[in-house]
C-alpha cells in the first residue's frame, strides 16, 4: 500500500498491489504532492495534541501518588476520545473503513518508541473502534457503486484528474467503461483531506495507547512524571524493568496460533481437524507475511496481504464452553451452539464471491492470488440486502450443511434474529463501543439497506463472547475443562501425563493434582487456576491487578505445599513416586500472567519461565526440559 514515503522503514521488498484498484493513482498522487501535509497532521499535530492535554495536567500529576496519577490520565483518554469523535463524526462508517483499510498496517518509526508489530494491531483496532462508535450510519452520500455515478465525480474528481496524467484521452473512456461496469463500492464525496485526516486518526490512537501504556506502568507501581514536552517518563528499577519485559515478551510468544482463552478464562487449542468444524475468520498482517509463507509461488510470491487467514475450530469451542449453555441461554436468549453454527456460515459466505465465477483462461496460480487478495486484503465485504435477504442466506447455509450431514439438528432459525441483534452494529447500538476495551466488535454493520461483514472480527467476538455472564459456574466446571484440556495438550505433545485430576492418599492424608507430568527422574506437578481476567486488566487497573496478585500467590502457595507433601511422602496408598529424583511445582493459567517480582520462589530454575505459567509456557518448560 502506499504510505508516507520519507517516514517509513521498509519491512520488505515489495509494497505494491499485484492487483490494479480504483483508488491507487489517487493514492498515490496525495502521498507524493502532500506528503508533508501527511507528516505533519500524522507526526506533528497528534504529539501536539497529547501535549496539549498532559500540559494541563502535569503538576497535579506530579504531585499525586499512582492512584491519582492514574485516574488523570484515564480522564486524558475521554479527552481523545473527543477528538475521535470530532473527526470521524463528518463521514460514514463505511467511509472511513473504504479508506483505512486502503493503508497498510504499520506504524512509522517516528511516531514514538514502540511501533512494534503488537502495538500496530492495538493502534488500528483503538481507531477502528472509533470508527465504528462515532462514524454515520445513517449517512451514505460519501459513497456510491461506480455504476451509479459519473466516472469524474469518483472520488471528488481526483480519479479522472489522476487518470488524465497516465493515460492518452482515447484510453480515458475505455478505462471509466472498465470502472462502471465493476460495479464496486468507491467514494465519491472525497478529498485530500480525508486522507490526512485518516493519518492524523491514526496518530492520535498512537496518543490514546501510548496513554493506556503509561497507566498500565503505573498499575504496576512504576514512578512517572510529564515533563515540559508533555512526555510521560517512567523510572523503573531494574526489577521493574525486567519484569516488563518478560511479562512483553511473553504474551507476544503466546500467540492466538496456539490457542484462544475466552474471557471467562477457559483455554482452547487451535487445532482444525476437518472443514465441517471450521470457522473462517481473518487476522490482521502486521507482521507483513508475505504470500510465499503459505506455499505461494510466482511473481506475486512477495506480495503481503493487510490479513491472513486465521481459523477456529467451531466445535472444540463449543464442547469447551459448554458448561455455559444454560446461562448463557438465559443471559442472550439464544444457544452456544447456534450462535457457532451462525458464524460458520458467515464465515462461509465471506469466503465466496461472484468475481470468481467470470474468471476464463486464467492460469491456476493467478486465479488463488485472486482469491487470496479478495479475501484478505481487506478483512470485510459489502452486501447489498437488507435484513430478510440477509436471513434467507443464512438459511440457505444451514440448509447446505444439514444435507452434507456436517452440523447437528439446532434452533437456528428461530434463534436467528436473537443473533443478527447480537452480533450486528446498527443505530442506537454505537454508544455500547468502547475504545479502550477494543469491544464489542461488530461482525456485521448495518448501514443505509446495506450489510458490511466484518470477518475480521470474528476472533475477537469469540474471545469476548461472554462479557456480561454472571454467577455461570458454581460448581467450578470451567477449572476441570482446562485441567481437561492442558493434559490432552501436553499428551498430544507427546509427554508421559502421569496424573490429571487425580487425588493422592497416604492414609488420612490426600492431596489433589491437576495433572503431573514424568520425564524420566523428574516430576512436575501442576496445579491449574481458571479465572476471569477482566477488562481493566489490560489498562493496569490497580485494584484487578491487586486482586489477581492475591488470588496466583494463594494458588502458588498451594502449590508450594503440594511439592512439600510429595517429598515428603513419596509412596503412598495409591502412587508411588520413588523413582522421581526431582520434583517441582508450577501454577497454570490460562492467560499470560504478569509477575510482580523476582523473588525466586516466583521463577523457575529457567530465570525466562516463572512457576505461574500459561499453557503455552508448560511446552516451553518441558520441551526445554527433555532437550537437556
Amino acid at each position: 500500500m502506499p504510505r508516507k514515503k520519507s517516514t517509513r522503514k521498509k519491512k520488505s521488498n515489495n509494497k505494491s498491489i499485484v492487483i490494479q484498484e480504483y483508488y491507487q493513482p489517487v493514492w498515490i498522487d496525495i502521498h507524493n504532492d502532500f506528503h508533508d501535509e501527511i507528516n505533519d497532521a500524522y507526526l506533528v499535530k497528534s504529539k501536539e495534541f497529547r501535549k496539549k492535554i498532559l500540559l494541563k495536567i502535569k503538576d497535579e500529576f506530579n504531585d499525586s501518588d499512582n492512584s491519582n496519577q492514574y485516574n488523570l490520565l484515564r480522564d486524558a483518554t475521554v479527552e481523545i476520545e473527543s477528538e475521535f469523535e470530532r473527526v470521524l463524526s463528518e463521514h460514514s462508517v463505511f467511509y472511513w473503513l473504504h479508506i483505512y483499510r486502503r493503508i497498510a498496517p504499520y506504524l512509522v518509526e517516528e511516531l514514538g518508541n514502540n511501533t512494534h508489530e503488537e502495538t500496530v494491531i492495538v493502534v488500528r483496532s483503538h481507531l477502528e473502534q472509533a470508527i465504528y462508535k462515532y462514524g454515520q450510519l445513517s449517512k451514505d452520500d460519501d459513497y456510491a457503486l461506480s455504476s451509479d455515478v459519473e466516472f469524474t465525480d469518483i472520488l471528488g474528481g481526483m480519479l479522472y484528474q489522476s487518470i488524465k496524467k497516465r493515460l492518452p484521452k482515447s484510453k480515458i473512456e475505455q478505462y471509466a467503461s472498465k470502472i462502471r461496469e465493476e460495479k464496486q463500492w468507491i467514494l465519491t464525496s472525497f478529498s485530500m483531506k480525508s486522507i490526512v485526516e485518516i493519518y492524523y486518526m491514526e496518530g492520535i490512537a498512537y496518543q490514546y495507547w501510548y496513554l493506556l501504556a503509561k497507566m498500565r506502568a503505573i498499575g504496576k507501581n512504576i514512578i512517572a512524571s510529564i515533563d515540559d514536552s508533555g512526555t510521560i517518563n517512567e523510572f523503573r528499577t531494574d526489577e521493574q524493568e525486567y519484569l516488563i519485559e518478560s511479562f512483553d515478551s511473553r504474551n507476544s510468544a503466546n500467540s492466538p496460533s496456539f490457542g484462544m482463552t475466552s474471557n471467562v478464562g477457559t483455554f482452547v487449542v487451535s487445532q482444525i481437524k476437518d472443514n465441517t468444524n471450521t470457522i473462517f475468520c481473518a487476522m490482521m498482517n502486521s507482521m507483513r507475511y508475505e504470500l510465499s509463507s503459505f506455499g505461494y509461488q510466482g511473481v506475486s510470491a512477495k506480495f503481503s496481504p493487510n490479513y491472513i487467514p486465521f481459523f477456529i475450530n467451531g466445535d472444540l469451542f463449543y464442547e469447551s464452553h459448554k458448561y455455559l449453555e444454560a446461562k448463557f441461554k438465559r443471559k442472550f436468549k439464544f444457544g452456544l451452539f447456534e450462535f457457532c453454527q451462525l458464524i460458520k456460515i458467515l464465515s462461509n459466505m465471506s469466503l465466496s464471491s461472484d468475481i470468481f465465477s467470470n474468471l476464463k483462461n486464467v492460469s491456476k496460480n493467478n486465479a488463488r492470488l485472486m482469491f487470496i487478495y479478495h479475501n484478505f486484503q481487506r478483512g470485510y465485504k459489502v452486501y447489498s440486502i437488507d435484513r430478510n435477504e440477509i436471513k434467507s442466506s443464512i438459511i440457505d447455509g444451514l440448509n447446505r450443511l444439514n444435507k452434507k450431514g456436517s452440523s447437528k439438528t439446532s434452533s437456528l432459525e428461530l434463534q436467528l434474529d436473537n443473533i443478527l441483534d447480537f452480533i450486528t452494529l446498527r443505530e442506537g447500538g454505537q454508544s455500547n463501543i468502547g475504545i479502550w476495551s477494543n469491544g464489542p466488535k461488530p461482525i456485521l454493520i448495518e448501514s443505509c439497506g446495506k450489510y458490511i461483514l466484518e470477518y475480521s472480527s470474528i476472533y475477537y467476538m469469540f474471545k469476548n463472547l461472554f462479557y456480561g455472564l454472571r454467577n455461570y459456574d458454581s460448581n467450578n466446571k470451567k477449572g476441570f475443562e482446562f485441567e481437561d484440556s492442558l493434559c490432552e495438550v501436553l499428551r498430544r505433545e507427546g509427554f508421559d501425563v502421569i496424573l490429571d485430576s487425580f487425588i493422592i492418599k497416604k492414609g488420612d492424608l490426600k492431596r489433589e493434582i491437576d495433572a503431573g507430568v514424568r520425564l524420566n527422574d523428574k516430576l512436575y506437578l501442576f496445579e491449574c487456576k481458571c479465572f476471569e481476567r477482566p477488562l481493566n486488566f489490560d489498562i493496569g487497573n490497580i485494584e484487578t491487578l491487586n486482586h489477581r496478585m492475591e488470588e496466583l500467590d494463594k494458588k502458588l502457595t498451594q502449590a508450594d505445599t503440594l511439592i512439600d507433601f510429595v517429598i515428603e511422602n513419596k509412596t503412598g496408598d495409591n502412587y508411588d513416586f520413588s523413582w522421581a529424583k526431582d520434583i517441582s511445582s508450577y501454577v497454570v493459567s490460562s492467560y499470560t500472567e504478569w509477575i510482580w517480582s523476582i523473588d525466586e520462589r516466583l521463577w523457575s530454575s529457567d530465570k525466562g519461565i516463572p512457576r505461574i505459567v500459561s499453557v503455552y509456557e508448560v511446552l516451553k518448560l518441558l520441551r526445554s526440559a527433555k532437550e537437556l
